[in-house]
C-alpha cells in the first residue's frame, strides 16, 4: 500500500470510511437496508443500496409523471382539435 499524506496507509482510510456506513434510521429506505445489513457480514452493502436506490427512486417517480403530464397534454390538445403549431409545441 502506498503511504498517504497524514501518516495513515490508503487501504486503512478506505476502511475507515466504510466504517463509517451505516444504515440511516431516518432514511426512507431504512427497513430495507437493516434487513440486508443483518444478513450481510461486512455490514457495507445495506448502507451503500440505501444511499443508491434512494436518487434512482425519485429520478423514476419524477420521469413518470412528467409522462402522464405530457400524455395528458397530448390528447387534451388533440380532442381541441389544435392547429399543427400546437400539437408540434406539445
Amino acid at each position: 500500500m502506498f503511504p498517504v499524506p497524514g501518516g495513515h496507509e490508503s487501504g486503512t482510510i478506505a476502511r475507515m470510511s466504510l466504517a463509517a456506513l451505516t444504515c440511516d434510521p431516518n432514511a426512507t429506505f431504512f427497513g430495507l437496508c437493516h434487513q440486508i445489513d443483518a444478513h450481510d457480514p461486512t455490514h457495507v452493502i445495506g448502507p451503500i443500496l440505501e444511499r443508491l436506490i434512494g436518487p434512482i427512486v425519485i429520478f423514476a417517480v419524477i420521469y413518470i409523471i412528467g409522462r402522464v403530464i405530457r400524455r395528458i397534454a397530448t390528447r387534451a390538445v388533440i380532442q381541441a382539435k389544435g392547429d399543427d403549431q400546437v400539437r408540434t409545441l406539445v
